[in-house]
Parts: C-alpha cells; sequence; structure tokens
C-alpha cells in the first residue's frame, strides 16, 4: 500500500464526529517493525467503540484482537481507550510447527505475546492523526507515544438498501 498525501489536504480536512461513527475496516502498516494490523472498528454515536482485530508479525506470528473502548475526536486526531485489549494466538500450522521445533522462536513469541498485552492494556490511548477523509476512505496515521507515525487506510462500511 502506497501513500501520499499533500499538506493542503491535510490543511483542508475538518472531521466532525458524525463523520467519524459507524464501522471501519483499517489497514495500517508499520514497514520498521515489519508488522500490519487489519481491524474492524465500529465508532458508536454514544463514543463507546468495539474493535476486532488480526496483527501478523514478520509474516510468521498471527495474533486476533477484541476490545472495547471509548472513542474522541480533537483537532484531526481521532483517540481510542481501551484497557480490555484481549489477543489470542491464530498461527498458521506451519509456524506452530517451528515453535514447537525451535526453541528460540517460541521464546521470541512468547516475549513478544506478552509485550503485547502489556502495551495494549496500559491505559495509554490509541491516536490517529486523520490526513484526508473522502466520502467513505480515511488516510491515517498511527501516532505512537514517541510521535513515530505508520501510515493507514480506513474505508466505511457502506449501508446497502435492499429495497
Amino acid at each position: 500500500m502506497t501513500i501520499s498525501i499533500s499538506a493542503t489536504a491535510v490543511e483542508n480536512t475538518i472531521v466532525s464526529n458524525s463523520d467519524i461513527v459507524g464501522e471501519w475496516s483499517c489497514r495500517i502498516l508499520y514497514r520498521d517493525l515489519d508488522i500490519e494490523s487489519l481491524d474492524t472498528l465500529d465508532f458508536h454515536a454514544d463514543g463507546s467503540t468495539v474493535g476486532l482485530g488480526m496483527l501478523s508479525v514478520q509474516n510468521i506470528f498471527t495474533y486476533e484482537s477484541h476490545h472495547t473502548g471509548r472513542w474522541s475526536l480533537k483537532n484531526n486526531i481521532l483517540s481510542e481507550n481501551s484497557t480490555n485489549y484481549r489477543f489470542g494466538r491464530i498461527h498458521s500450522k506451519q509456524t506452530e510447527k517451528r515453535l514447537s521445533d525451535e526453541p528460540q522462536l517460541k521464546a521470541l513469541e512468547q516475549q513478544f505475546f506478552q509485550q503485547l498485552t502489556k502495551d495494549m492494556n496500559n491505559g495509554d490511548s490509541t491516536d490517529f492523526e486523520i490526513l484526508d477523509l473522502k466520502e467513505n476512505r480515511m488516510l491515517i496515521n498511527h501516532v505512537w507515544k514517541n510521535q513515530q507515525r505508520h501510515p493507514g487506510l480506513c474505508v466505511k462500511k457502506v449501508e446497502v438498501n435492499p429495497n
């Protein structure tokens, strides 16, 4: 996925709460870590949120996540707070075999899983800088505490009326 955005688009994007409400499918790339996340985030008008996701690490480890929380929007920064992330391992059969055959890989995976659970349940908000919002597509940066930005694209689910 290649994402480019001009400074004028960022400056001209004004996002309201009503723009956010709904179900979004988001893909974020963490190139420096060789991680990709795919999430479905449902932002409710009352400020609550429900998320389901999948995290792929170096195309070896795969995790699923579930969480609920609260969201807010200020100055085009969408913040989500949750302290109830639950993670599960959904590794491929090939990865499971490698984990049973390679003790060092198993130790690395266990360490990563523990850190993932700790980091996501520490009470910090997850912040998304909204770069552009047009129709049902939102370009974002996931902004970490250290201000490192990771590009993402979210697509809003559109309800189809059968009538």
